[in-house]
């Protein structure tokens, strides 16, 4: 009997310490927001200003001291101009395991629909070069990233975005090729959340 108390102990502290080392984690995170409507979601998506990337959901490295889900919610203040504060994402986030893809800590945020256009209006601290990370906004249906996430090796036309989702003046048309590894990832271990049965 002692030895089963022990070893339940053991097992207690190795759970407790699985769970502190996740709320905890530290390097880059990001968030995949998202809306429903009936049976079609849809991913608010951003393009890149500054490189030709593509366009991916919001997230970036770390500052010094910060946690995962700091990380993750900043990141997606800064890149959505400000119109999501990180206090409301690291509210919805509290409690949730990451997709963790090369080091990147992924989260889902459900949110109510919002104008793509509004986003990108918000009015934002011109000296905070940050905010401008990113520049066209855009909801996409999740079936048109699912077509890249499918492809195992995707090419620049698998990656490819129909024009009618785009506003326009982007400057690139296709998904970013990292963010849709994290995705398939995020679809192979069974965690996204409008996929869970």
């Amino acid at each position: 009997m002692r030895k089963l108390n022990h070893t339940l102990l053991l097992l207690t502290i190795f759970a407790a310490s699985l769970l502190t080392s996740s709320a905890n984690a530290k390097g880059p995170a990001g968030t995949v927001l998202y809306f429903q409507q009936g049976e079609q979601v849809f991913l608010l998506l951003a393009d890149h200003s500054s490189n030709s990337r593509g366009w991916g959901s919001f997230g970036g490295g770390e500052n010094k001291g910060e946690t995962s889900i700091e990380t993750a919610a900043r990141e997606t203040e800064e890149e959505t101009r400000g119109y999501f504060p990180r206090e409301l994402i690291e509210q919805k986030i509290a409690g949730q395991k990451p997709v963790v893809s090369k080091g990147f800590s992924l989260y889902f945020v459900e949110i109510p629909f919002v104008p793509a256009q509004r986003i990108r209006n918000n009015p934002s601290d011109k000296s905070d070069k940050s905010t401008f990370e990113r520049d066209h906004y855009a909801w996409i249906p999740f079936s048109e990233v699912k077509k890249a996430i499918n492809k195992r090796n995707p090419s620049i036309h698998d990656l490819k975005i129909n024009s009618l989702y785009l506003s326009r003046g982007t400057k690139t048309n296709f998904f970013w090729d990292v963010w849709i590894q994290n995705m398939r990832h995020a679809a192979e271990q069974g965690v996204v959340p409008w996929e869970v049965q």
